[in-house]
């Protein structure tokens, strides 16, 4: 399985990053963590059935072959996708608008620019490749990039 993951309590930026980042690797399922922000649990639920997003603990006991992360490069913040995963050696890529630390995910590919959201730069790459994007996933991408903004 393949998978996207954004940080633990699920904003806005993290749900478009997530709907983005399905379009750039459409052969990944995005994961939801088990904390949704307040201000995004109506636009999850709104869009529950759309967003498609498989939980957490439905990872456990799959084989992980490579994970992307958005909305952050911090470890700690996708430890609850970490711990369903144990042992996990393969590549991380990441796509994160904010500024690097020492708690990065060892080891991960890291794209990232200076821009106000994750969905900015996803978004971006979307265009310039040309990939369609239909009306709930550009609702769900603008939300995201109006609440960083």
């Amino acid at each position: 399985m393949k998978i996207i993951v954004g940080h633990t309590n699920t904003d806005l930026d993290c749900i478009g990053s997530m709907v983005l980042a399905r379009q750039l690797f459409p052969d990944h399922r995005p994961v939801r963590s088990h904390l949704i922000h307040p201000a995004a649990r109506n636009a999850y639920h709104l869009f529950e059935m759309q967003l498609a997003f498989l939980g957490a603990e439905e990872l456990r006991g799959q084989a992980i072959e490579h994970v992307v992360v958005v909305d952050t490069r911090s470890r700690a913040r996708i430890r609850e996708f970490l711990e369903m995963m144990p042992g996990y050696q393969g590549e991380v890529l990441v796509f994160d608008h904010h500024p690097a630390d020492s708690a990065d995910i060892p080891g991960a590919v890291i794209h990232e620019q200076p821009c106000g959201s994750s969905t900015t730069l996803l978004g971006i790459d979307v265009m310039n490749r040309r990939l369609p994007v239909g009306a709930e996933d550009a609702t769900l991408a603008l939300l995201g990039i109006y609440a960083d903004t």
